[in-house]
């Protein structure tokens, strides 16, 4: 799933760099010298370390290394190259940096609460520099946490699959590039002013699907809490087999299949009738002929199941057997999702691929998202949007939750971002520059909403047993999601009814249990 980067990234509050002072931090690995920023909106000034270095570069597809003891001195104030992608700026092989935003005021003593964040892209496209839409000064500076967003490895040389050569355990690099940034902040944090015991992790779309995995490799987790938005692990690891026609426009999700590695060797001549030998070849290719060479046969690379390493072999599985970190969520989705899509699909279409022949499915899907005046949505258009909304985003995060509710757990939070957010509306997206203080808006409301979902996630990552500010998924009859920025208090949460948000997922759960079957060969 290839998903476009909405252009919403102009400042809600104005920031100043303040030129004349620097910030530095000792670590193992050398003496990194940042800068100072201030806020009007905050008496609190933040240093900015950026290309921070986490794990030296590691042979293509290998697992991430520590980088080596030094004394030498770093400038973090430039940006950091992107991992290779497609036409994302500098891109290099080099590219295990992270961005890190802490209080000034915070000591090796402070104990300061950590939030991690891993940007989306579909596991195919993304980065930590992107023209400051995952700028962290300002939520670090409103909410005196430390605000951290680091690099991964993406689509080919994140996520390369079923290879002979590489152990299983290493299927997918840019997953445990993500999980050795948590051991980083373990070691480190506490220079920057954190407590390694507050870690929260975060992310959306491609981020919330790789922090719906973490939570799913990681029983013995190195965070005590996590926020997942509009993603899920369950989208990229399982078998949507039938539904190509209608998952078209970049919405179909990446899956890893047993044949892309073989397709992706014979398109640069490495076939070599030798295993071996072609794994090498692969490895020494230039990045631009892989990336050719992928784009012409039209591959996509998503994660395989690892053992549970980072992935499990069967997801349903890990969460009823308690293989699992168990540790307070919050999970979220906009309202409508599937408007940064492209659907070339009909409803009519729509309705048979999900059904597979079972005719009363198929009545139930048209009753539901009948279209025209007088009817539930206005016309096709929007109908359609809500299809790929409720099936990509908001069901796959009710089956999630509810598999934990069911295993016992009782610190489940869910949340319905649908504020209007120029220029698409609610889509999917569109809550990050509400988070990050980036949204273009002098609109007091719109303001009151950042202030209100800085103020949740920064509070979940300080305390968690807390909650965010609104009630339990669950927690009373009927109730149990938080509406952000809706109708009547466009700058606040109300409580909604779970029915509301999840009205139509009973539709798709019979689809799911076909596609949650791990694909043959890739276990």
């Amino acid at each position: 799933m290839h998903f476009e980067f909405l252009a919403l990234t102009a400042s809600i509050i104005s920031s100043t760099l303040v030129s004349a002072q620097s910030a530095s931090v000792t670590l193992k690995q050398g003496v990194y010298v940042g800068s100072t920023r201030s806020f009007p909106s905050s008496a609190v000034q933040v240093n900015q370390f950026k290309r921070v270095r986490y794990a030296s570069q590691p042979e293509r597809f290998g697992p991430p290394k520590p980088v080596a003891p030094s004394s030498q001195q770093f400038e973090a104030t430039g940006n950091a190259p992107s991992c290779p992608q497609g036409a994302l700026g500098i891109q290099s092989e080099d590219c295990h940096f992270l961005n890190l935003w802490t209080p000034a005021n915070a000591g090796t003593n402070s104990s300061k609460a950590v939030m991690v964040f891993y940007y989306g892209g579909g596991l195919q496209v993304g980065g930590i520099d992107q023209g400051g839409r995952y700028d962290g000064a300002n939520l670090a500076a409103n909410e005196d946490i430390i605000v951290i967003t680091p690099n991964y490895r993406v689509n080919l040389f994140g996520f390369p699959g079923i290879v002979q050569g590489i152990p299983k355990d290493g299927r997918n690099p840019g997953f445990l590039d993500q999980h050795f940034v948590l051991d980083w902040i373990q070691e480190n944090i506490a220079a920057f002013g954190g407590d390694p015991k507050r870690v929260m992790i975060s992310g959306q779309s491609g981020g919330g699907a790789s922090t719906s995995f973490l939570l799913m490799s990681s029983p013995s987790p190195k965070f005590h809490s996590a926020v997942v938005e509009s993603g899920s692990g369950y989208l990229f690891a399982s078998d949507w087999s039938g539904l190509e026609n209608v998952l078209t426009g970049g919405a179909m999700p990446a899956r890893a299949l047993p044949d892309n590695f073989k397709t992706l060797a014979a398109g640069i001549n490495c076939t070599t009738g030798d295993e071996t030998a072609t794994l090498d070849c692969v490895k020494k290719a230039p990045v631009r002929a892989l990336q050719d060479a992928s784009a012409a046969a039209k591959l996509q690379w998503g994660p395989a199941p690892d053992g549970g390493i980072t992935v499990p072999d069967d997801l349903d599985t890990a969460h009823k057997e308690g293989k699992i970190a168990k540790v307070p969520i919050i999970a979220g989705t906009t309202s409508k999702e599937g408007g940064l899509f492209n659907i070339r699909a009909s409803i009519t279409e729509f309705g048979k691929a999900v059904a597979a022949g079972n005719t009363t499915l198929e009545q139930m899907f048209a009753d539901a998202y009948t279209f025209g005046t007088g009817e539930k949505f206005a016309n096709e258009a929007d109908a359609k949007v809500q299809v790929m909304t409720d099936m990509m985003f908001t069901c796959l995060t009710a089956h999630e939750m509810e598999l934990r509710i069911n295993g016992g757990e009782t610190s489940i939070y869910r949340y319905f971002f649908s504020a209007p957010s120029p220029p698409r509306g609610p889509v999917h997206g569109a809550d990050i520059p509400y988070l990050f203080g980036t949204a273009s808006t002098t609109d007091p409301s719109s303001i009151e909403l950042t202030q209100t979902i800085q103020h949740a996630f920064a509070n979940f990552a300080k305390d968690p047993a807390a909650g965010p500010g609104w009630a339990k998924f669950g927690a009373t009859d009927g109730m149990g999601i938080a509406e952000l920025g809706g109708a009547g208090n466009r700058g606040g949460s109300k409580e909604m009814k779970v029915q509301d948000v999840d009205g139509r997922c009973n539709m798709f759960f019979p689809r799911y249990e076909r596609s949650f079957v791990p694909l043959k060969g890739l276990v």
